[in-house]
């Protein structure tokens, strides 16, 4: 009988483990979830001025330290780090395909301040939005002469 109730207890602790690993597996998953839809809010979102975490976190019914974990396990980065690069995506996207201005592209993509959003894209992109555009101006100059 002792033997029974030995191989029973293995058995239960092997069905609890896994169990368990079950249940973090679905935690995970969920998790996972809740991080990807958050993450495309953002993407959709990023131009919003307002934008903060505590926003998103509102919007997923999360705690903002525990929305900004889950950010930082998806992407690598922290969420203001997700949103700036979302945001000079999209900035970069403006300057090469609009005439906006660099004032509009800044308020477009959420900067109140263009000192601040110059600044910014300058430290990610290695130059000023104006070089930015020119350089792309260039390009397209000279990738249209090479194909005449």
């Amino acid at each position: 009988m002792g033997m029974v109730v030995r191989t029973n207890m293995a058995g239960l602790n092997a069905n609890n483990a896994l169990n368990m690993a079950s249940k973090d597996s679905v935690e995970q998953c969920e998790q996972d979830a809740i991080g990807w839809n958050a993450l495309n809010y953002i993407k959709e979102h990023c131009t919003d001025y307002d934008l903060s975490l505590d926003r998103v976190a509102e919007e997923f019914q999360l705690t903002s330290p525990y929305l900004c974990s889950i950010i930082k396990k998806q992407t690598g980065v922290s969420y203001k780090k997700f949103l700036t690069k979302m945001r000079l995506e999209e900035a970069k996207r403006l300057l090469k395909d609009t005439d906006l201005n660099v004032i509009n592209i800044s308020q477009t993509i959420g900067y109140n301040n263009v000192s601040h959003f110059i600044k910014v894209f300058q430290e990610h992109i290695g130059m000023t939005p104006g070089k930015y555009r020119e350089e792309g101006e260039e390009e397209e100059k000279v990738c249209g002469e090479s194909s005449d």
